[in-house]
C-alpha cells in the first residue's frame, strides 16, 4: 500500500459526498463523461489545497524583491522604516552603513533570529508599525502544496486502487 495513495484517497473522501456514487462513476463505462468531470473537479480542489505553512531557514531580501513582493508604496515605506531603525541603533557607523548597503546588495536575511529581534526591536521603539513587520516576515513563510506534482492519473489511480480493494 502506497502511502501517497493513501493520503491522497482520505482527501478524496472528504471531498466526495457520495461514495456509492463514486464507484459507480469510476466502474460503469457509460458514465466516462461523469468520471472526466469527477477527476477535473477533484484535481482542482486537490491541487489548491496546501499544507502547514513554514519559516524558511534563510530567507534574503533585497530592496527591489521587497517592493516587488509586497508592492512599491509599502515596500518603500517598510524600507523606510527600517533604514531610519537601523541609524537609530546603538550599533557603530561602519556597521550600520554596512546594513544600510546590504538592503541594496544581498539583502536581509528576514528569517534569522537576529534580524527578526533587530526589525522587532524596530516595533517595540515605534520606529516600525507592527503590520510592516508582520508583512516581512511573512516573506519568510512558505506554504507548500499538500500534493506537489499532483496530476490527473494520481487521482484516477487512488480511485481504481480503491475500487480494487488495495486502498
Amino acid at each position: 500500500m502506497n502511502h501517497k495513495n493513501t493520503e491522497l484517497w482520505s482527501a478524496i473522501q472528504s471531498e466526495t459526498n457520495d461514495l456509492t456514487d463514486l464507484e459507480q462513476i469510476v466502474t460503469d463505462p457509460a458514465r466516462d463523461a461523469d468520471f472526466i468531470a469527477l477527476i477535473e473537479s477533484l484535481f482542482a480542489t486537490l491541487s489548491a489545497q496546501t499544507s502547514t505553512p513554514v519559516q524558511r531557514e534563510s530567507a534574503r531580501f533585497n530592496r527591489r524583491m521587497i517592493l516587488a513582493e509586497l508592492g512599491v508604496m509599502t515596500g518603500a515605506s517598510i524600507l523606510a522604516d527600517v533604514v531610519s531603525g537601523i541609524n537609530a541603533s546603538p550599533l557603530d557607523a561602519a556597521t550600520k552603513a554596512y546594513l544600510v548597503a546590504e538592503i541594496d546588495d544581498e539583502g536581509l536575511d528576514l528569517a534569522h533570529p537576529e534580524t527578526q529581534a533587530m526589525l522587532q526591536s524596530f516595533v517595540d521603539s515605534g520606529i516600525m508599525a507592527q503590520a510592516s513587520y508582520d508583512g516581512l516576515i511573512a516573506l519568510t513563510i512558505d506554504t507548500p502544496q499538500r500534493f506537489p506534482g499532483l496530476k490527473r492519473g494520481h487521482i484516477q489511480n487512488a480511485l481504481q486502487l480503491h475500487i480494487g480493494g488495495n486502498i
